[in-house]
């Protein structure tokens, strides 16, 4: 199997970068995209650009191009809840695009989808047993915790408190990132396995000193158990 691996800004893929035997590295469609082995196993690590587009465009992609097997998003996002703090891991169960509003419509759900009939796209669950039991061995020497839960998705960068109380009360997401729900909506179309690993690198409350400051740790856990889940997996 391939394994394809996503990841919005070079900051969430350099850490994957350095651990693949890169074979060929192209620019698609302004994607770029490094294919090669990881652990022994054949994997497609690309940069998709910020955005639920970018993200879906990517995605579809890497299932059209390379023909992958599985697609692993990785990246930072926004805590929305008080026990996931910065540095900290959330593995996806369920994505929610949370700026998908139809709700004019008496019988639609902030969230769902019209004539998809989805509001909550579900993670494989495979592929999160994998993350979540390897993630302590991962994320112990740096103090962090991983934690199991939805994870919210929008074409915003979450810095007001009234943005996150209002998401936080209609989606219940463990945090809030920008591409995620995105590729997992491609992926459910071509009915391909998908999981989101997400680390924290800020509170989503608009203060940028935090994000600057944990970027590149949240980014590194959050690679950290994707290639754990590359390691782990058998097929």
């Amino acid at each position: 199997m391939i394994f394809g691996i996503i990841g919005a800004m070079e900051e969430e893929i350099i850490y994957i970068k350095s651990k693949m035997e890169i074979l060929d590295t192209r620019n698609i469609i302004g994607t770029v995209v490094y294919s090669g082995k990881m652990n022994g196993k054949n994997v497609v690590l690309a940069r998709c650009g910020i955005g639920k587009v970018n993200a879906a465009v990517c995605t579809q992609m890497l299932i059209d191009l390379y023909n992958v097997g599985c697609i692993i998003n990785t990246g930072v996002a926004g805590s929305m809840h008080s026990n996931v703090h910065l540095g900290d891991v959330v593995i996806s169960t369920e994505l929610v695009q949370h700026d998908f509003d139809t709700t004019a419509f008496e019988e639609d759900e902030p969230g769902f989808i019209p004539r998809l009939g989805v509001r909550f796209f579900e993670a494989d669950k495979a592929l999160c047993g994998i993350a979540y039991e390897n993630a302590s061995s991962v994320l112990s020497a740096e103090g962090a915790k991983a934690h199991k839960g939805i994870i919210a998705t929008g074409d915003q960068f979450i810095s007001d408190m009234a943005a996150k109380e209002r998401i936080g009360n209609i989606f219940k997401p463990l945090c809030v990132e920008m591409e995620g729900a995105a590729i997992a909506h491609a992926c459910h179309l071509n009915n391909i396995p998908f999981i989101v690993i997400r680390a924290i690198s800020d509170n989503s409350d608009g203060d940028t000193k935090t994000y600057d400051n944990y970027i590149d740790i949240a980014a590194k856990n959050s690679s950290s158990i994707t290639e754990k889940i590359i390691e782990a997996y058998k097929a």
